[in-house]
């Protein structure tokens, strides 16, 4: 029994060795040794749609000092999560002053989507240009997706400019004088072509001048490439300001300190306040061209100058603006100083032969035209104009046939004791005996509703009819020229800060340089005046001309200069 127990185990340890040494020459490798592979389940990352190009400017391109980004929409449709991914720009070559910083996503899930976005900062060294880029997500095991190629391109930095572009004054008073507010409009415009940020405006004044009210204001603002505001400040003047003259700086500020430019105002105390425009050419840009704001009308600016002097010709200025018992006309003051300056400037008219009176009285009004004719007596053979800008009605009284220019202290509730005649007005002037006379009638503002209604004040609806409705009962070399016909009225043209008939008669003179007949631009002016009424405003109106019963069509060679 033993012996058969044993011998198993002695034929195992004979057998033993002989087992070690056989298997070491054998490649049977021992179970302890094993490498077992982990399971792995990667992701799988697909872009989803386009990649989108995200830009504040709209020009499709990245700017100097822009921020911009990429944006894409990646998908994981593989078998495990997107752990640790980082999206990356890569650049071809050099692009100075754009920068790309790396993005750091959450975890991906499977079958989950995540819009990314890539950053672009662009700084004042970026110049013109082609980007190309090359989007991609990386993953650390290098299942990332493939680069995704992206051109853009680069735009150099573009400069603004912010400016004062001018003022104008309202006054209460026909003058600026102490203790009298008045109101201050300043233009600013961003003239450059790069766009103003942080734009700040403010006005500097001398000691005992006042603030005391604003409308509108630039703190803090953007200003786009030829962008402009208007700021409108309530100024006082106190009894301690000594000075006759009245010096504002409209101070002007943007981002970078260096990119605009201060105003200068200087105001006289105790004379009117007047439109003033300065003028600064931005420079060309072939692709982006600034038009230049102004807060006067294009016939304000560049007046032409006659090359000689036109001593032939008296001139007399009636514009009657601030009434006591009628709505102000806004654009009177206007239409007769820039009418006195087209006189001078483009007719070549002596300064001293050109006589403004404003906001006339009654009186003053009568003995303006009393004057004018006596001008006309003394200076026989020469020729004349005499221009009238204000309220004017015609009679209500059916047996009346009669218009009437309404001084400043009249009414039309007493048209007839308050109103200067336009027959006896035109009967001063035959009776002068002229060698040319032109009478120009321009009435603002219209609205007479019966003779129980005082009249109406409508900006932009404006015109008194005193029109060739009302008989030519005079002689002489003297025709009269009116802003409407019959019962159209002649209306006014805010935007371009006079009446239309006025504005579109400054601009004949202004691109014909005086050098016309007054047949040539009356029939200009009638044409333009009645397109510019309707286009503009809507509106029927069409100037008119009434010739003395013994001219004839003579006065159609008449030279306005």
């Amino acid at each position: 029994m033993i012996q058969r127990i044993f011998k198993p185990f002695l034929l195992a340890a004979l057998l033993l060795p002989a087992l070690c040494a056989w298997s070491q020459n054998k490649s049977f490798t021992s179970v302890g040794s094993l490498n077992i592979v982990k399971e792995v389940k990667p992701p799988i990352l697909q872009l989803q749609g386009q990649i989108a190009f995200v830009e504040p400017s709209g020009n499709r391109a990245i700017d100097a000092n822009e921020h911009c980004s990429l944006r894409l929409t990646v998908k994981n449709v593989g078998m495990g999560d997107g752990i640790g991914l980082t999206g990356k720009i890569r650049v071809a070559g050099n692009i100075p002053g754009i920068s790309f910083p790396k993005v750091t996503l959450p975890t991906l899930k499977v079958e989950a989507s995540q819009t990314v976005e890539f950053p672009i900062t662009a700084d004042m060294n970026t110049i013109d240009g082609i980007a190309e880029l090359y989007l991609s997500i990386e993953e650390p095991n290098g299942f990332g997706t493939p680069e995704y190629p992206v051109t853009l391109p680069t735009r150099a930095f573009v400069a603004p400019m912010v400016e004062f572009r001018g003022h104008i004054v309202e006054s209460g008073a026909a003058v600026l004088s102490k203790m009298n507010p008045f109101r201050l409009q300043v233009l600013v415009q961003n003239t450059g072509h790069g766009d103003a940020e942080q734009v700040n405006a403010s006005l500097q004044l001398p000691e005992n001048v006042l603030l005391v009210g604003q409308e509108g204001s630039l703190t803090n603002a953007t200003l786009k490439s030829g962008e402009s505001r208007t700021l409108t400040y309530s100024l006082i003047i106190t009894q301690k300001y000594a000075s006759s003259t009245l010096p504002i700086t409209v101070a002007l500020s943007e981002r970078y300190g260096r990119y605009s430019k201060n105003g200068r105002i200087n105001l006289e105390v105790g004379e009117a306040g007047e439109a003033t425009a300065m003028v600064v050419n931005a420079n060309e840009d072939p692709t982006r061209q600034v038009v230049v704001a102004s807060l006067v009308s294009d016939v304000d600016e560049n007046i032409p100058v006659a090359q000689g002097t036109n001593a032939n010709t008296h001139v007399m200025i009636v514009s009657n603006q601030r009434y006591a018992n009628e709505a102000d006309v806004s654009t009177a003051l206007n239409d007769g100083r820039m009418m006195r300056q087209y006189c001078i400037k483009t007719l070549g008219i002596p300064e001293s032969q050109v006589k403004i009176c404003e906001n006339q009285t009654y009186a003053q009004l009568r003995a303006d035209v009393e004057n004018f004719a006596r001008t006309i007596r003394v200076n026989a053979g020469d020729r004349f104009i005499f221009f009238y800008f204000g309220h004017g009605m015609h009679s209500a009284d059916p047996r009346v046939e009669d218009a009437y220019l309404i001084p400043v202290d009249g009414s039309s509730l007493r048209l007839q004791q308050t109103g200067v005649s336009r027959n006896w007005m035109m009967q001063q002037f035959q009776n002068a005996n002229p060698g040319q006379l032109v009478v120009y009638l321009e009435s603002c503002f219209s609205g007479a509703q019966g003779d129980d209604q005082m009249l109406a004040y409508a900006e932009g609806s404006s015109g008194l009819r005193v029109s060739d409705d009302v008989g030519n009962n005079f002689k002489g070399n003297i025709i009269l020229l009116t802003a409407s016909s019959q019962s159209e009225t002649a209306n006014a043209y805010p935007a371009q800060r006079h009446n239309v008939f006025t504005y579109e008669f400054l601009k004949a003179l202004q691109s014909g340089r005086g050098n016309q007949t007054w047949g040539s631009i009356f029939d200009a002016v009638q044409r333009s005046t009645s397109r510019t009424a309707w286009n503009e405003l809507g509106r029927q109106q069409t100037p008119s001309v009434t010739i003395s019963t013994t001219l004839g069509d003579t006065w159609r060679q008449w030279s306005v200069k």
